[in-house]
């Protein structure tokens, strides 16, 4: 990559046969920060729940120049300069890859992602959405869409939730401990819940009835609250009750 006055630098890890080039003076020079915005490729399959266009913060990101485009695809493009490549996926031998000049994690008029950076901006809404379904293409997943009870589009603060799931922890979970997770109900209802691998086969019913409002406590184990024997992977808790499905994904490694 080259940055600023530094020339080119290497990047080791290798994922990209190009070159990333940064910062865009025209859009904010280094090291000031902004809103600026992206437009999303509508045939790409992370954007098929985007809209045309999303407001995101850059903060010295850079154009990707590919010395093969024909291996990479368009996520989305700096409509500040000249609709160059801002955002490009692809896939590395049985892997996939996301590469992002913006920073659509971060929650610029909320304190949602425990940062104040930028909190003097406002992107009209939030790029979370984008986020999950990039996740699920990163992880080979049909593309799902968060429920509304998760985020938020269109306004600056969470809905009203009738049902809440905390992540799993710890996070990764060795494959010796138990994971423990919290669901909280506002009233009382009759959910489901259960553990999934990324292939989306059941590998466990966790519970399977009606529940009292207020948080309630599960463990990711067996019979005696015995550790599960799992391979390393990816994981999802499912719950299904008033509000729809809520899931969180997990990593389990030994």
């Amino acid at each position: 990559m080259y940055w600023e006055e530094d020339g080119l630098i290497d990047y080791p890890l290798d994922l990209f046969d190009g070159v990333a080039k940064g910062a865009i003076d025209a859009i904010a020079p280094w090291d000031d920060y902004t809103m600026t915005t992206l437009n999303m490729q509508p045939d790409n399959p992370i954007n098929q729940y985007e809209p045309a266009t999303e407001r995101m913060l850059y903060y010295g990101g850079p154009v990707f120049l590919p010395h093969h485009p024909e291996i990479i695809d368009t996520t989305a493009s700096w409509a500040a300069y000249n609709d160059s490549l801002a955002m490009i996926n692809f896939t590395y031998g049985s892997g996939r890859v996301l590469l992002l000049g913006p920073h659509p994690e971060i929650e610029e008029d909320s304190d949602r992602d425990s940062s104040n950076f930028a909190q003097e901006l406002d992107d009209a809404g939030s790029d979370w959405p984008f986020l999950w379904s990039a996740v699920d293409w990163l992880l080979g997943q049909s593309i799902s869409y968060p429920p509304p009870s998760s985020v938020h589009r269109s306004g600056k603060r969470y809905l009203p939730q009738s049902m809440r799931l905390s992540a799993v922890h710890p996070n990764p979970l060795h494959s010796s401990a138990q994971g423990v997770f919290r669901l909280t109900l506002r009233q009382t209802a009759t959910v489901s819940i259960s553990l999934f691998n990324i292939r989306g086969q059941r590998i466990q019913r966790i519970y399977s009835g009606k529940l009292a409002s207020g948080s309630h406590t599960f463990h990711l184990s067996g019979i005696n609250r015995r550790p599960l024997s799992l391979p390393t992977g990816v994981y999802i808790v499912r719950v299904s009750g008033p509000s729809g499905r809520h899931s969180q994904k997990f990593i389990v490694t030994h």
